[in-house]
């Protein structure tokens, strides 16, 4: 298993992942909005 997240990265992606979400959701909406298009800028990929 990966180690977690340290809180500095935490901070980060929390801030990275709203930034993205507005932008995105303003910009394409939430349906076209992919889970992908929404965590890149946040360097981070989901699980599966």
């Amino acid at each position: 298993m990966p180690p977690g997240f340290s809180d500095q990265e935490k901070e980060r992606i929390r801030s990275r992942l709203l930034e993205s979400g507005q932008d995105l959701f303003t910009a394409r909406g939430l349906r076209k909005t992919s889970l992908d298009d929404l965590v890149a800028p946040a360097d981070i990929k989901p699980d599966g």
